[in-house]
């Protein structure tokens, strides 16, 4: 079924709202500001993703984000890690993809 230009319009705007808080290349400071980083995609409360490039290790990604975790109220319930060429999400899941 193709999709009219009102629903298509409908469906963006729905999109856009959802992710109104998102946040791409998001500066946080510590809780003592000792320390900045920068989260490369937050969705306050929901999720929070580390990219990396391909071949980089993933555990001190994972420190990273985890690190980000602690100074987020409230903290994302889906913590994402992204190298370019897999996608590791939670709970353990993998999945590698490739570019098409």
């Amino acid at each position: 079924m193709r999709l009219g230009w009102d629903e298509i319009r409908r469906r963006a705007k729905a999109f856009s709202e959802e992710w109104a808080d998102a946040h791409y290349e998001k500066r946080v400071e510590s809780l003592d500001a000792n320390k900045r980083g920068f989260i490369d995609l937050l969705w306050p409360g929901v999720l929070i993703v580390e990219q990396k490039s391909a071949g980089r290790d993933l555990l001190a990604a994972s420190a990273q984000a985890s690190t980000y975790f602690d100074w987020l109220p409230p903290p994302p319930t889906l913590p994402v890690l992204r190298p370019f060429d897999c996608l590791a999400g939670a709970l353990g899941r993998h999945c590698c993809v490739r570019n098409l």
